[in-house]
């Protein structure tokens, strides 16, 4: 990863943070949440949608990794899961999944740019 796109995971990574509240998405799911929190990438990586803050959500390490309705571990129940608690990410996830876009055509600059704005507005509704 270049510095910029590290500045661009961080960025993506903060606002995640922020806007799940920093609580596990799935939390009230099967109210069994453990470990810390991870930021995952609902679109995944290296597709062009990495850093979309619309396409991320704050999970524990259990309910990343190893719960029934776990991402890595039932993509399908996932997205059973993701439909019913996170409509509107759910119908962008859907539309973008299979959009790739070329590194070469990725403006980092304006990526962190955009993050750096979606961030300061987040901060400034939680204060």
């Amino acid at each position: 990863m270049t510095n910029d796109e590290c500045k661009a995971m961080s960025l993506w990574r903060q606002i995640v943070f922020a806007e799940g509240g920093n609580k596990c998405a799935m939390s009230n799911s099967d109210g069994k949440c453990a470990g810390p929190l991870v930021a995952h990438h609902i679109a995944g990586r290296g597709n062009g949608l990495t850093f979309n803050a619309d396409l991320g959500l704050l999970l524990c390490t259990k309910n990343h990794m190893e719960s029934q309705f776990a991402p890595h571990m039932n993509k399908r129940r996932f997205l059973f899961w993701l439909e019913l608690h996170y409509p509107a990410k759910h119908k962008l996830y859907m539309e973008l999944k299979d959009k790739r876009v070329p590194k070469r055509d990725i403006n980092i600059k304006t990526i962190i740019t955009e993050l750096e704005k979606r961030l300061d507005d987040v901060m400034c509704k939680v204060a």
